[in-house]
């Protein structure tokens, strides 16, 4: 049998099929958005695109991991996500024709699939079944936004990176251990919550002790999924709908979240 070369228009289109966002929409304005989008190839430190420009389109990672941060004037740093194949980011900018709210930046080798946002409100404009899909998942989103910001202004640190931990293992099935999809680092953590590398170590120190995380090359690994899943719960109970959200994974997409 012949090996089949993958192309960049294979690549192209079977990220687009299996991005969440996109999974169940129609073949034709799958066909209609490949056709339209490229396919770029970053080396890890380069920058996509900077805040406050104006965004070309949606980003859909097919493999590697992009982040989206801010530097501010004064040399602080803050680290808003890491996403890894399977996650669009640049898609409110097109939705909302505002600039770029973060740097986006290459965190590894990665391959990217740009929609050009004309192309895809084209799509949106002529159907209200792909507007209800993107409603849905800014409803997504913005459910995440709320625990994010409540956990941010009343949980312990503690219990922010328990939670961040667990946002970060989306799509997975809860196994009894877990490798985080891209190295997590503790000075990660403090970009991420704002608070000093010392404070992180203290509490990742304590969750080593606990048998909850490992440390493995300079990164952390979730050594008991369930364990920590239940610390959560325990904290929060009424949580059970977001780590629904978090941990379900649909048929034919790469990650859960989008």
């Amino acid at each position: 049998m012949l090996n089949r070369t993958v192309t960049d228009r294979d690549i192209i289109r079977t990220t687009i099929a299996q991005t969440r966002m996109f999974a169940g929409w129609p073949a034709a304005a799958l066909d209609r958005m490949s056709a339209a989008s490229s396919l770029r190839r970053y080396r890890a430190g380069e920058v996509l695109l900077r805040r406050g420009e104006p965004t070309p389109g949606a980003w859909l990672i097919a493999s590697g991991c992009l982040s989206n941060s801010r530097q501010m004037a004064d040399g602080r740093y803050n680290l808003a996500d890491l996403m890894i194949a399977g996650q669009i980011t640049g898609f409110i900018p097109v939705i909302d024709g505002m600039p770029a709210a973060f740097d986006t930046t290459a965190r590894t080798d990665a391959e990217v699939v740009l929609i050009p946002g004309a192309v895809l409100l084209e799509v949106l404009r002529e159907d209200s079944g792909r507007l209800l899909d993107v409603a849905r998942m800014m409803c997504r989103r913005t459910r995440l936004d709320y625990e994010a910001i409540q956990s941010f202004a009343l949980d312990p640190l503690r219990m922010r990176i328990l939670k961040w931990l667990c946002f970060m293992a989306r799509g997975s099935s809860v196994p009894g251990a877990f490798e985080l999809p891209v190295g997590v680092t503790q000075d990660d953590l403090a970009a991420h919550f704002g608070v000093s590398r010392q404070s992180v170590n203290k509490e990742i120190a304590a969750l080593v002790e606990e048998g909850v995380l490992a440390h493995r090359y300079r990164s952390l690994v979730v050594t008991d999924m369930n364990r920590m899943v239940g610390m959560v719960m325990d904290y929060d109970p009424v949580l059970d709908e977001i780590l629904a959200l978090i941990f379900g994974r649909p048929a034919r997409v790469l990650r859960t979240s989008d």
